[in-house]
């Protein structure tokens, strides 16, 4: 493929419905009636009444337990609420992408490490650089099943690539608000240039993607925080020397 991987991506974010909070919470307000009427039966009953008594409480116990399940769902919907009015949703699916090689098209860093590492070791040790959660580590399983049958008998075969520009400043800004609903949960998806086995493939100047995870409002998505321009470290130290010299 020739067009740019990062832009076929933005091509899919899409703008998902908010959900209907409000039918949520008349299911809660119906549970709540239902435990609260219950309840009232099982005041002041009688020795006598005694079977009813364990059918009453055990209908309470399953009552309460789906109110429990439902108070958990609506704070998944109030996050989901928070997070898609503001930033456009994507599948995982572009991290399975490959090239011609089987190498993946598009790699992901962390904002707190400059290198993305996928190892096969022998024993079929597998590590995936940095930490990612699991169902996005899992888009690259193919890839290290490839080093492992690429690499030789009793060595470790990688793909390195490594994160060498800036970030503009208004895109730090832009994570600095995500963190508000993603946490530490951000990371940077970028094009690399043509990969070459236990060698460092310098990421090229491109437009690389910041994104949120949040597993409990979407575990199989991400959402689309930023796009923009890497600018090189010399790029930059000139912008400034030309400004200071004016």
């Amino acid at each position: 493929m020739n067009a740019s991987a990062i832009r076929e991506t933005i091509a899919l974010a899409e703008r998902i419905s908010s959900p209907d909070l409000n039918a949520h919470s008349r299911k809660v307000e119906l549970v709540q009636a239902q435990i609260n009427h219950t309840e009232g039966l099982l005041e002041g009953l009688l020795g006598v009444e005694a079977e009813a008594s364990r059918t009453l409480t055990s209908h309470l116990h399953d009552v309460q337990n789906h109110h429990r399940t439902l108070a958990e769902k609506g704070e998944q919907l109030q996050k989901l609420n928070r997070i898609c009015s503001v930033y456009q949703h994507l599948s995982l699916e572009p991290l399975t992408w490959r090239d011609a090689q089987g190498f993946p098209r598009l790699v992901v860093f962390s904002l707190t490490s400059s290198t993305c590492r996928l190892v096969a070791m022998p024993g079929n040790d597998f590590k995936i650089e940095p930490d990612l959660p699991r169902n996005i580590a899992k888009q690259y399983k193919d890839v290290l099943q490839l080093l492992a049958a690429k690499r030789p008998a009793r060595k470790g075969l990688e793909l390195i690539c490594q994160f060498k520009g800036l970030i503009p400043c208004e895109v730090r800004e832009k994570i600095k608000k995500a963190r508000e609903l993603f946490g530490d949960m951000i990371f940077i998806i970028a094009e690399p240039g043509s990969f070459t086995l236990n060698e460092v493939t310098p990421l090229p100047k491109g437009d690389p993607l910041i994104v949120g995870y949040d597993s409990s409002a979407d575990p199989d998505g991400l959402w689309l925080i930023a796009d923009f321009d890497i600018t090189s470290v010399e790029e930059a130290m000139t912008f400034h020397v030309e400004n200071s010299q004016n």
